[in-house]
C-alpha cells in the first residue's frame, strides 16, 4: 500500500481474513459471508466451484486501482493510487516466484542509490530503541532490516530509504570535497509516462523482444501484463503510490543508467566515480562535476537517453548548486533539527542514561513557541509547511517512541 495513505486505512486486515480463511475454510464448501467474498472478489483461486481454467482466467482478469489524491504543496493535488487487493495478490505471487530476478536485475546500475537489493527477513533479532516495534511507512534497507519486528517492505533495499538521509551521509561530504559542482535534474511525470511494454526492452532489448514476442513466460512480459492487468490494461502510465511500481521503474532506470555510463565513456571518455558522479534515487538524478560544461554534457546525455524510453528531464527544475552544497531541503533539516534539540531540553534531560522529565508550567507558551519558530524557519527559508511537515513529524514521533519505550523498560525492570 502507499506510504500516503490516510491512517485509519491498513492492510492488516486483509492480511488477517487470508490467513484466518487458510485455517478454517481453505478446503470446505460451507458458505460464509467471509470465504464467498475472498473467493469470488480477492482471490478466485481459492474458489472450487469453478475450473482450473475458470479460476486462472478471473485471477488474471483486469482490475482497477481506486485513486485518491493528497496535498503536493500549497497549491496542487498529487494523485495516488491504491491497487485492488486481487492484484496485490498477484504482485506478492510475483514477488514469490521471481524475487532473485528482481533483485538480480536490479544490482546492474553504478548510480541508483535506491533499489532492492535482497529478500528482507522474515523475523528480527532485537529491539535497539524500541521504534521497531512499531509499524512504520519506510522500505527497510539493509542496515536495519533486523531490528524491526514489523517488516514495511518485501525487499531489503540497499542505499537509502529518504532522500535527505543522503545529503547528511558520510559520502555526500566526500562528493563535496572533490566536485565543485552539483545539478539536481527531475524526470518529468515520470510515472504517467512510462510505458509498460518498455521494462521488457529495459530486461532485454527491444530488437530481442520483438523477435521473441510470442514467449509470455519470460521474466519481463509478464511483469509487463501484471502491471497492465493492475492498471485497467493500460500500456501509458503506472499507478503512483505502490512500491511495486517503484520497482517496476527502477527496472528500466537500471537499463538508462547503464546506458548513459557507457555513452559518456564512449564519447567522452569519462569514467563514473572518477571524472563525474552521478546519484539516482527513484527518478531524480544528481550529478557531481567540476565545470558546468561537463554538467551541461551529463545531463544532455541523460536526457537523451531517456527519450530511449519514452521519458524526458523536466527542464524547469534544474536546480544548479556551486561548492559548499546546501539545498533548501538540508537547511530546513538543520532549522528544524535545532528546534527539536530545544524542545527536547524543555521537555526532559539525560543523566547517566536516565530521562527525567521537567515539569511543563506553561503548556499555551511551549505550544506558541513551537508554532511561531516552524513559522519563522518556513518565512526564512521561503518554504511552506508542506515542505517541513513530514519531517518534523517524523522525528517528533520517533521521539515519542524512544520515551514510550525507556519508561515502559524501566517500569518492567523494577516490577
Amino acid at each position: 500500500q502507499p506510504a500516503d495513505c490516510p491512517i485509519i486505512f491498513s492492510n492488516d486486515g486483509l492480511y488477517a481474513n487470508l490467513a484466518y480463511f487458510d485455517v478454517n475454510y481453505k478446503t470446505s464448501t460451507d458458505f460464509t459471508p467471509l470465504s464467498s467474498f475472498l473467493k469470488k472478489i480477492i482471490n478466485p483461486s481459492l474458489d472450487l466451484s469453478i475450473t482450473v481454467d475458470e479460476r486462472e482466467q478471473k485471477r488474471k482478469k483486469q482490475s482497477f486501482p481506486f485513486g485518491y489524491c493528497i496535498v503536493k504543496d500549497s497549491f496542487s493535488l498529487r494523485r495516488l493510487s491504491l491497487i485492488h487487493p486481487r492484484s496485490q495478490l498477484n504482485y506478492c505471487e510475483f514477488y514469490k516466484n521471481y524475487s532473485s530476478v528482481i533483485t538480480y536485475n536490479s544490482s546492474k546500475s553504478n548510480y541508483s542509490i535506491r533499489y532492492p537489493k535482497k529478500v528482507a527477513n522474515s523475523f528480527f533479532l532485537y529491539e535497539k530503541n524500541g521504534a521497531e516495534r512499531y509499524k512504520g511507512e519506510d522500505i527497510e534497507t539493509t542496515e536495519d532490516e533486523l531490528m524491526r519486528k514489523y517488516s514495511s517492505s518485501y525487499f531489503s533495499y540497499g542505499g537509502f530509504n529518504r532522500i535527505y538521509k543522503l545529503f547528511q551521509s558520510k559520502s555526500f561530504f566526500e562528493l563535496e570535497k572533490r566536485f565543485s559542482i552539483m545539478w539536481m535534474l527531475d524526470v518529468s511525470h515520470c510515472f504517467d509516462s512510462i510505458y509498460t511494454h518498455s521494462v521488457s526492452w529495459a530486461l532485454k532489448n527491444k530488437a530481442y523482444i520483438r523477435k521473441h514476442v510470442t514467449n509470455s513466460n519470460q521474466f519481463g512480459q509478464e511483469l509487463d501484463t501484471l502491471m497492465q492487468r493492475s492498471n485497467n490494461n493500460e500500456t501509458n502510465g503506472i499507478p503512483i503510490g505502490s512500491e511495486f511500481s517503484r520497482i517496476f521503474a527502477e527496472l528500466i532506470f537500471q537499463r538508462i543508467d547503464n546506458n548513459i555510463e557507457l555513452d559518456l565513456m564512449d564519447e567522452h571518455g569519462w569514467k563514473n566515480k572518477k571524472d563525474y558522479v552521478i546519484l539516482r534515487y527513484v527518478d531524480d538524478f544528481i550529478v557531481f562535476c567540476n565545470n558546468e560544461s561537463n554538467a551541461e554534457i551529463i545531463s544532455k546525455t541523460i536526457n537523451v537517453k531517456l527519450n530511449e524510453f519514452n521519458l524526458q528531464l523536466n527542464k524547469n527544475k534544474f536546480k544548479k548548486y556551486s561548492r559548499p552544497f546546501c539545498t533548501s531541503k538540508t537547511g530546513l533539516i538543520i532549522k528544524v533539527n535545532e528546534l527539536i534539540q530545544n524542545l527536547e531540553s524543555k521537555l526532559y534531560e539525560k543523566h547517566d542514561g536516565n530521562i527525567v522529565l521537567n515539569k511543563i508550567r506553561n503548556k499555551h507558551d511551549l505550544k506558541v513557541y513551537m508554532i511561531n519558530n516552524i513559522k519563522s524557519i518556513c518565512l526564512d527559508s521561503q518554504a511552506s509547511y508542506s515542505d517541513v511537515s513530514s519531517y518534523l513529524l517524523s522525528s517528533l514521533s520517533k521521539r515519542l517512541i524512544a520515551l514510550i519505550h525507556h519508561f515502559s523498560f524501566e517500569k518492567n525492570k523494577d516490577e
